[in-house]
């Protein structure tokens, strides 16, 4: 699962995504900073919905092509999982699923 930082703003109610495909360890450590805060706005993670598709084999995160696992499940059609089976694709480099 990869996870992005969501820069909430207090007082506008905006909200806008300021980094993707992270791990949980490093959406984490981004939002214990204290650096990752101020007065009127506050860094969040959430998980990364980011969703591909199998004609884009490029990974989102690193820009290395993506590989299907060996077991991937007949129900993963067009690089798109169904609920509840494991990621069609992943990125060897950084550790991306799909």
């Amino acid at each position: 699962m990869n996870y992005k930082i969501v820069r909430v703003y207090r007082d506008h109610g905006i909200s806008e995504t300021i980094k993707e495909c992270l791990t949980l360890e490093q959406a984490q450590a981004h939002c214990n900073d204290p650096e990752t805060s101020g007065s009127d706005w506050m860094d969040v993670y959430a998980k990364d919905q980011n969703q591909m598709v199998c004609g884009s084999m490029d990974c989102p995160c690193c820009g290395s092509k993506l590989r299907h696992d060996e077991g991937t499940p007949a129900s993963c059609i067009n690089g798109v999982p169904d609920e509840g089976n494991e990621p069609c694709l992943y990125c060897e480099e950084c550790g991306y699923e799909h």
